[in-house]
């Protein structure tokens, strides 16, 4: 490299402090900090709240059972696009999420509904993830519009909704091929026609991408999270409800 041209620092500090960037990508550590835990992902461009950022740091970031901050991004911003026009009658955009677990996702889904007046339900089977992480509602403004219960989802949203009374799921629970069919076979009734049904982890060694297929979904995000010592997981798959 020339003595005059511009050098890229070792470790760079991004917009917001949200993390230190070592050779273009970042380094997350994951809790507890071994090294079987580290993993590597690239977090520029991504803009949230700095106690979301820190949450998700704190919870495990790496580890499984996370959910990218990408991926939730994209159906913060899925909400976001999807709002009913003004002048509609007062019907709110309804999300629910399956396999709520330290809330990262969750906490992006409420600022989406809170943002558009929506509301949020998420289903989790750990009573001590559900108490967290309606704490941390609560902490942040967001318990007006958004909650988490207890429950296995199949079973929960039983008697919860009307039929065609859904937005939006995103389905992140239970992975096993049975359960995601029954998963879906229990909630497609209940979304709006153009509702969206997103799925996390279809890619990996899961079967979530083949049942997203025969819905005609698409692979909208492709990218594994890939933690070391773990073979690849994550990205997003979509399915919409025809509108007919």
């Amino acid at each position: 490299m020339p003595d005059n041209a511009e050098k890229t620092p070792e470790h760079t500090t991004l917009p917001l402090g949200l993390v230190s960037v070592n050779q273009g990508a970042v380094e997350v550590v994951g809790h507890p900090p071994t090294p079987t835990r580290k993993s590597i992902l690239d977090l520029r461009g991504l803009w949230w709240p700095d106690w979301l950022r820190q949450h998700w740091l704190d919870r495990g970031a790496s580890l499984a059972g996370i959910t990218e901050p990408t991926v939730s991004q994209v159906l913060y911003s899925l909400v976001i696009a999807n709002k009913p026009p003004y002048g509609l009658p007062d019907v709110p955009y309804v999300v629910v999420e399956t396999g709520v677990r330290f809330g990262a996702t969750a906490c992006w889904l409420a600022l989406a509904v809170n943002a558009i007046d929506g509301r949020y339900i998420g289903i989790e089977v750990e009573r001590v993830m559900v108490d967290g992480v309606n704490k941390l509602f609560a902490k942040h403004g967001l318990d007006k519009r958004a909650k988490v219960v207890c429950g296995r989802a199949p079973d929960a949203v039983t008697g919860m909704f009307e039929q065609t009374s859904v937005d939006m799921f995103f389905v992140d629970d239970d992975h096993r091929g049975p359960h995601v069919k029954r998963e879906i076979e229990k909630f497609w009734p209940l979304l709006k026609p153009g509702g969206l049904m997103a799925f996390h982890d279809v890619v990996g060694d899961f079967p979530v991408w083949e049942l997203v297929k025969d819905l005609g979904g698409i692979k909208l995000v492709h990218r594994p999270f890939n933690v070391f010592g773990q073979p690849p997981f994550g990205g997003l798959g979509v399915a919409q409800k025809p509108m007919g």
